[in-house]
Formats: structure tokens, sequence, C-alpha cells
């Protein structure tokens, strides 16, 4: 049974509760009052019914709070659905955001890494670049801005190599790279870049640098 049709056997349930309550209320009047015996049939009668029309409201107030507890449910169901897609939406925009966003070293990190790299000051650096659009040529800007405060010597060049993220590369001939290129990976890695390395794969640059730092594409 539908919840519109047990509404409206609740009412009329309702109406004749009352009618029957009337109806008993006249017979125990009418007995005590005039001395009528058959106004205790009267009673009896509205007494039986009102028993039944009970029994009748109760199962159909059962029936229908089922109905409006499965419906509560349904609503509760739907918001967390809803709920689950908005936040599914909502991780899916970030990571695109993310995704989009260009790199760049905040001045904190410029400075932590300068703090870090400093040590290995006087080193000759080759910073490389790939593309050379806006993204990577800021990023390497900054990188270069960052080993130059910290006493290193870089030069900036632009290759034909396709790279994702930054790769660090050392001249393995010479231990001391291997401390420095480290330290240089770790430098720029806390400052949520993406970076790989130190590589062991760089044969000394015609500019006589033992590191090689390539920036490509996010």
């Amino acid at each position: 049974m539908s919840k519109e049709r047990l509404e409206a056997w609740l009412k009329v349930l309702d109406i004749l509760l009352i009618a029957f309550g009337i109806f008993v209320a006249v017979g125990v009047t009418g007995e005590d009052v005039f001395g009528w015996p058959r106004f205790g049939v009267v009673v009896a009668i509205g007494v039986t019914a009102e028993a039944v029309l009970s029994f009748l409201h109760v199962r159909k107030s059962h029936q229908l709070q089922a109905i409006q507890e499965s419906e509560i449910a349904s609503i509760k169901r739907d918001a967390a659905e809803a709920n689950r897609l908005a936040e599914q939406d909502r991780l899916a925009r970030v990571k695109i955001e993310e995704r989009l966003a260009p790199r760049f070293l905040t001045e904190k990190d410029q400075s932590s890494a300068v703090a870090a790299l400093k040590p290995f000051a006087s080193r000759l650096v080759d910073i490389v670049k790939y593309p050379d659009d806006a993204e990577v040529s800021e990023l390497a800007r900054q990188i270069s801005g960052v080993l130059t405060d910290a006493g290193w010597k870089p030069a900036v060049s632009v290759s034909g190599e396709p790279l994702t993220g930054i790769v660090v590369e050392i001249d393995p001939k010479n231990p001391p790279n291997l401390t420095a290129g480290q330290a240089l990976v770790t430098a720029l890695s806390g400052a949520g870049l993406n970076v790989k390395g130190p590589v062991p794969s760089l044969h000394t640059a015609p500019t006589g640098g033992s590191v090689r730092v390539t920036v490509g594409r996010k």
C-alpha cells in the first residue's frame, strides 16, 4: 500500500475512533442515567469497534512508519552518493589544477636550497631546459638563481632532448660530484619538484661542468 493510501486510511480510522468513542459515551450515559440495559449492548459494540479500529490504526501506523523510514534511508543514501560524487569532482579538479599549475620555488624553498648548497660553492653546473617554453624557462631561471646565490657557477642552455620532470646528472670521475648531486636533488625535491638522480651518466661538458640539471615539462 502506498504512503498516500495509508495516510488516507489513518485519517478515516481517526474519524471512526472518535465516532465510536462518542458511541460508547452515549451508551454509558444512557445506561447510567436512564437505567436502560440495552445501552449496555451499545457500549459493548462501541468498545469492540474501538478495539478493532485501534488495532488497524496501529498496524497502518507501523506500515506508514516503515515507508517513512525507508524514504529517510533512501534520502540519506542519495545524499551520501551526492557527497561522494562531489568529492570526486573536487579531487579531479584539484588534480587538474595541480597538473596545469606552473612549478616554482617559493622564497622559503629558495632560502633552504641556498643554505643546503653553499657547502659545494664554486662548482660548475650546466642547466639544460627543454622545451624552451615559459614554464620551463622560468623554473630553470629560478634554479639558476638559487645556485648562483649558493656560490655555484651555472650556465643555462637549451637542448633538443624531450624530458619529463627534472634530472640531475653527475660526472662519476670525481667522487665529490655524487655528494653535491645528492644535495642538489634533496634541495629541489624538498621544494616539491619531481627530481630524478643523481645519475652518474655525465661526461665533462665543454663548459667544464661536472653536474648537469635538465629541466623538462611538468
